[in-house]
């Protein structure tokens, strides 16, 4: 499977590349259809990624659904938390109560993400039936307005109970940063996408069917899009992009006024447009790899921060003590893309 999903992954970067040529049977990696939902008008453009389909291969869960035993469920989770490194919400707190109450939890997700405007697009697995998750959205008020291939599940005015607000999988899993009451809901018409919008119910139907509808002609060939593929087949990432970034020293104290050598290496770098990270690893007890992917707007400028990059991780890196914990197994330009692949030294995949 992960060989297999590789090579459409490369596949996909050839394609956005040169958007003209067409695929023919061939599925984009799940990170590229995760990107498929972000608009190159939402500046800065940010996505945090989770394949839980691939994570359930690597802990020899692939049957794992919400129908499982809690204690297996439970099980999984908890070696995820542990040897893993996902950028959203477990959901264990949600194990034993959401397949009754809302007819799934992530056991039946194929892959999550979360985006800057804070929605959150779920893809469920082939398995999975969205009519208990419709039973339950009616029972708790919410109105629906079919049409347009999407439905729009549009929440009560009445305010939800905390632990059932379905806008909790978008937010910190302790719910201290809550700041709606109900999040509109929208189920696609091959039925295995869900979209949460966190952006309240002020929409209309017709602007919650577009945010649901994936547009990949609208993003390829972007700096995140490129920045996305370059990554591969990956467990979990993160995309940034915006028109320029530079790295900036963090505020306080300078951390480089101690080593002018490292200074010197930061304030010549170029500002990049997008940048991207992730990590995979071959099986649940092999250490991970993690590639970090700048794009920029030319490959000479790529090529001409590449030693700049690559002395850093060598360094340490100035940012903080996890740095000095990781391995430069490559580094290269492809294009306009600079690429750092490093192994931490202990084989946990983060934080980094």
């Amino acid at each position: 499977m992960f060989v297999t999903r590789t090579v459409l992954s490369i596949a996909l970067t050839l394609v956005l590349a040169a958007p003209a040529v067409a695929q023919v049977g061939a599925s984009p990696a799940p990170l590229i259809q995760a990107m498929a939902y972000v608009s190159p008008r939402t500046d800065p453009t940010a996505i945090e990624f989770v394949d839980w389909a691939q994570l359930k291969q690597l802990h020899g869960s692939e049957g794992l659904d919400s129908s499982s035993p809690l204690e297996d469920r439970q099980q999984f989770m908890l070696e995820v938390a542990r040897n893993e490194s996902v950028p959203v919400p477990l959901g264990i707190d949600r194990l034993a109560t959401w397949p009754d109450t809302w007819g799934w939890d992530n056991t039946d997700l194929d892959w999550q993400a979360r985006y800057l405007d804070d929605r959150t697009v779920l893809r469920f697995g082939d398995h999975w039936d969205p009519a208990p998750l419709r039973a339950a959205l009616e029972s708790f008020g919410y109105e629906v307005a079919a049409g347009g291939g999407i439905e729009v599940w549009q929440p009560p005015e009445a305010d939800m109970p905390t632990d059932l607000r379905l806008e909790r999988i978008s937010r910190d899993i302790s719910g201290s940063r809550m700041s709606l009451t109900f999040a509109p809901v929208t189920i696609s018409g091959d039925e295995r996408t869900v979209v949460i919008h966190g952006f309240g119910m002020g929409a209309s139907p017709k602007q919650l069917r577009k945010a649901s509808r994936p547009r990949p002609e609208r993003i390829a060939g972007t700096p995140a899009a490129r920045a996305a593929a370059a990554l591969g087949d990956v467990a979990s990432a993160s995309v940034v992009a915006s028109r320029q970034i530079r790295c900036a020293r963090p505020g306080g104290e300078d951390p480089l006024a101690r080593n002018p050598e490292v200074s010197t290496i930061v304030e010549g770098l170029h500002r990049y447009q997008a940048r991207s990270e992730g990590y995979w690893r071959a099986a649940a007890d092999a250490p991970a790899r993690i590639r970090y992917v700048f794009s920029y707007r030319r490959p000479a400028q790529a090529r001409a921060d590449l030693e700049g990059r690559r002395t850093l991780v060598e360094t340490g890196l100035p940012w903080g003590p996890p740095a000095a914990d990781l391995t430069l197994i490559d580094a290269r330009v492809d294009g306009s893309e600079l690429i750092l692949d490093v192994e931490p030294i202990a084989g946990h995949p983060g934080p980094y």
